[in-house]
């Protein structure tokens, strides 16, 4: 404890938690007949083994699976004149594939971006379009492709896309 309060941590970033308590609260008071944060196994990676995730929601009368984002509202305009991107595009994708893996009938997928720096209901973008298995399996066997090249040449020599984002986090 600091002489003015409790020491902060200086790479504390509210985003995150901000993301974990808004999923929460959606799973205690939306949809109580849908399946909330369902774990499913997504498909294997050639040479690496199975993948699982986790959906946000999935309404079975709709075949509708769901995935929460809050991001903030520049993201959100652009993703509204540019479509929703690519990564969020096969990750829902990926857990569409899950929820027809564990069995249940699968029609559409949703990317529901809800702004963290908005209190304007009507700046929520929902990015909705049609299961497509060919996305799940094009994801798995790029990852597959990544991991055998991991494999072959270290992961300190993959080549990072620009708009990757950089962690400190160290595999």
């Amino acid at each position: 404890m600091g002489e003015t309060g409790p020491t902060l941590v200086s790479d504390f970033s509210l985003f995150p938690w901000l993301g974990t308590a808004g999923h929460a609260q959606l799973e205690r008071t939306t949809f109580p007949d849908a399946l909330h944060e369902m774990k499913l196994y997504v498909g294997d990676v050639p040479g690496y083994g199975p993948i699982k995730g986790t959906t946000d929601l999935f309404i079975p009368d709709e075949g509708l699976v769901v995935d929460w984002k809050f991001v903030g509202l520049k993201k959100i305009k652009e993703y509204r004149s540019k479509g929703a991107p690519t990564q969020y595009r096969y990750q829902i994708q990926l857990y569409a594939r899950g929820c027809e893996l564990a069995g249940y009938g699968v029609k559409s997928v949703a990317v529901v971006f809800i702004p963290r720096d908005s209190g304007d209901i009507s700046d929520i973008f929902v990015h909705e379009e049609q299961y497509q298995p060919e996305m799940a399996a094009r994801a798995l066997e790029r990852a597959g492709l990544v991991y055998q090249q991991a494999l072959e040449k270290g992961w300190e020599e993959l080549p990072s896309d620009d708009g990757c984002w950089r962690c400190r986090n160290r595999w």
